[in-house]
């Protein structure tokens, strides 16, 4: 079993080694280390650290009653200890505990000093997360691409992803949008030809680089990023990833091109998500804000501020409770911008500014936040205008404009094209920026032009009839549906046709004995060739298939 353990953690097979330790008795499996550490992550990419926490107590304890062991070399010893205690640091970094998080990270880096080691990438990794958690995302970013070196030379997937994707956010907010780009496609280059781009966290490049992608205004590559994103999503991708990676990004793929009501049910959805897995995203460790600011947000662009007026009311109250009991460590990337938000519940009730706006947008340039440096300016300025103090919002415009034209900010300028057009031909008529403003302007007019169409199949499709009655008019579509079904294997037509039984997942994997991650790669297959989202669209193209 130790010769199996390598190949498939270099195979990535998470499913088949969840199937091969499930059949382990836990009285057996405390005596082998190398699955004790797999058995916690797969534990830790389902968010069971309860679980993560007993194996990694399996592995000390191996180690404390076998510390001179002739089956297990040094270096594995220090791998699993090592791994054991990377895995540790994560949960505490993530649950809440900076300080815990921070201890660990120094007794690892204490106990094994080893730069070599092929688990330092993780180290390194850790060190720049704590780093961008504390908003010094100037300092994180070299930390991250050490660490993504490292990974890609121990050709650690799983790291090379995680690192990849922490890193290209850093980039966005740091202003080098086409460099994190350019980085993105590389690795994700790289990536497939190592066959890595099926390991459960894959779907973070895609969201990173979709982001990426909509402040460049490429709004075909962004929603094909975000295509590719879900395609990724298994049993073993961590819910909160899915809550970042997928509703997070679709929100702002949504609001960004003014499709409003479809980003109230997203928000919607992530909040029965979070219901369903039991997570709290308000918790103060997460470096996102919540579901209830979010939508606070965007009632604010329909002239609704009531909402945002209740949340900043709220934070005044949690900020001034942490002001002695914050431990160090606490997310000051998301401290920054309730910061913000509560600037802004003033703003709204006095319409007078105030220098905390100034104050945070300085502190943020400082720590290499450009994008929210230009937030701390945008925000007055379309306050400003709703309330007709003309003069002062464009002051505040032009500070926004000066920033993002040097760093060549898109969408974050024209997301919120309503308040923003009369705000950029004011700039143009007083000269501020004016290439930049032009640039901007003509950018609105062509992303207004969007063709929606092309993303429908993103979109869910309550009716099947509907959809074959689209599909019939189409007068090509016979043609083009022949290739498409007949490019399925025996297996995905088999799939797809106990789909259109109206089988569940469930049902299909114990009716064909596979197990239930083979059936999502099936239907993974099937709708990247029937180039489709959703089950429903699926069944609609086989259905006219076999009419026709």
């Amino acid at each position: 079993m130790r010769q199996l353990y390598p190949s498939l953690v270099h195979i990535h097979c998470f499913d088949h080694v969840s199937n091969i330790l499930n059949r382990i008795p836990e009285d057996i499996l405390i005596t082998l280390p190398h699955f004790c550490l797999l058995k916690a992550l797969l534990h830790f990419s389902h968010y069971q650290y309860e679980h993560v926490e007993k194996y990694n107590e399996y592995i000390e304890a191996y180690f404390a009653h076998s510390p001179v062991n002739s089956k297990i070399t040094d270096l594995e010893r220090i791998s699993l200890l090592m791994g054991s205690r990377i895995l540790q640091a994560q949960m505490a970094r993530f649950s809440g505990q900076p300080g815990k998080a921070s201890a660990i990270q120094q007794d690892i880096e204490n106990t094994f000093q080893d730069s070599s080691h092929s688990l330092t990438c993780w180290l390194i990794f850790g060190k720049a997360v704590d780093l961008f958690i504390a908003d010094q995302i100037q300092q994180a970013i070299p930390h991250f691409q050490s660490a993504l070196a490292l990974a890609k030379e121990a050709e650690d997937g799983l790291c090379v992803i995680s690192t990849l994707g922490w890193l290209l956010h850093a980039l966005y907010h740091n202003g080098q949008v086409q460099q994190g780009i350019k980085l993105a496609e590389t690795n994700i280059l790289w990536l497939n030809k190592l066959n890595l781009l099926n390991l459960p966290n894959a779907s973070s490049i895609h969201a990173a680089l979709a982001i990426l992608y909509l402040e460049d205004n490429q709004l075909q590559k962004a929603w094909h990023s975000y295509s590719y994103l879900l395609a990724n999503i298994n049993d073993f991708t961590d819910p909160r990833e899915i809550i970042y990676n997928k509703f997070h990004t679709h929100f702002h793929l949504l609001t960004s091109t003014g499709r409003y009501q479809e980003a109230r049910a997203c928000l919607q959805q992530l909040e029965g998500f979070e219901h369903q897995f039991g997570q709290d995203i308000n918790a103060d460790f997460s470096i996102v804000l919540d579901t209830n600011t979010l939508s606070a947000l965007l009632e604010l662009r329909h002239g609704n501020s009531f909402p945002l007026l209740q949340i900043a009311q709220t934070q005044v109250a949690n900020q001034e409770g942490r002001i002695s009991s914050q431990p160090s460590g606490y997310c000051q990337f998301r401290h920054l911008y309730e910061r913000m938000i509560i600037a802004t519940g003033n703003l709204i009730m006095t319409s007078e500014i105030c220098e905390e706006f100034s104050k945070v947008a300085l502190e943020s340039l400082n720590n290499g936040n450009i994008s929210r440096a230009i937030t701390c300016h945008l925000i007055p300025a379309k306050v400003l205008y709703t309330q007709n103090h003309v003069n002062q919002a464009l002051q505040h415009f032009k500070l926004a404009l000066a920033i993002s034209a040097k760093h060549q900010f898109i969408n974050l300028i024209i997301e919120d094209t309503v308040t923003i057009f009369p705000l950029l031909e004011l700039a143009l008529k007083q000269d501020i920026e004016s290439a930049f403003c032009q640039n901007l302007l003509s950018t609105i007019s062509v992303r207004q032009q969007f063709n929606d169409i092309e993303f429908e199949k993103e979109r869910s499709v309550t009716r099947i009839t509907e959809i074959e009655k689209t599909i019939v008019q189409e007068d090509n579509f016979h043609q083009y549906n022949q290739g498409m079904v007949d490019s399925l294997s025996p297996r995905e037509l088999e799939v797809l046709g106990l789909i259109n039984q109206g089988k569940r997942n469930k049902e299909i994997a114990a009716q064909l004995a596979i197990s239930l991650s083979t059936v999502k790669r099936h239907l993974q297959n099937i709708y990247q060739k029937l180039q489709v989202s959703s089950r429903t669209e699926a069944i609609a193209i086989l259905n006219h298939h076999q009419k026709t």
